[in-house]
């Protein structure tokens, strides 16, 4: 390994197959899982002075999904009321994508800092998320693409 990847640490969650979407969920729900799993074990066995973080990085975790559902499925918004048209549909959609960005930063962030110090490491951490076998499923492909 070349010796300037030395000062960063790369955390990788489980390579993303295009067949997982085989049960109609979206990248976005699959990477949340595969970042969950990451923590996972700390669920079960961890120290006290980890509580508190696992805690807030469970809620973290819990609204993004439902972050992710709203954008996912925005019948959710009242349309029996009066405001409801196709282009406040549009606006609450877009509203929740910027807070679903914004949500999702500040997640990442949290978790790899919760991995860093878990971990004792005082180097820059990166996400790494990886798509295998893109191009074994062309008709998915595409899908994993739009999404991205």
């Amino acid at each position: 390994m070349p010796k300037e990847l030395d000062n960063y640490k790369f955390y990788s969650i489980t390579p993303i197959d295009p067949n997982v979407f085989e049960d109609n969920n979206s990248l976005l729900e699959i990477i949340l899982a595969r970042m969950y799993s990451l923590i996972s074990n700390d669920l079960q066995n961890y120290n006290i002075s980890q509580h508190n973080k696992l805690i807030d990085l469970i809620k973290e975790f819990k609204d993004n999904y439902e972050f992710i559902l709203k954008i996912k499925a925005p019948e959710c918004c009242d349309k029996t009321s009066g405001l409801y048209e196709g282009a406040l549909e549009k606006l609450f959609k877009m509203n929740d994508t910027l807070n679903f960005k914004q949500s999702f930063s500040k997640l990442v962030e949290d978790l790899l800092s919760y991995l860093a110090e878990k971990d004792k490491i005082r180097k820059k951490s990166y996400l790494v998320i990886a798509i295998d076998d893109v191009d074994y499923n062309l008709k998915k492909s595409f899908e994993i693409v739009e999404q991205i």
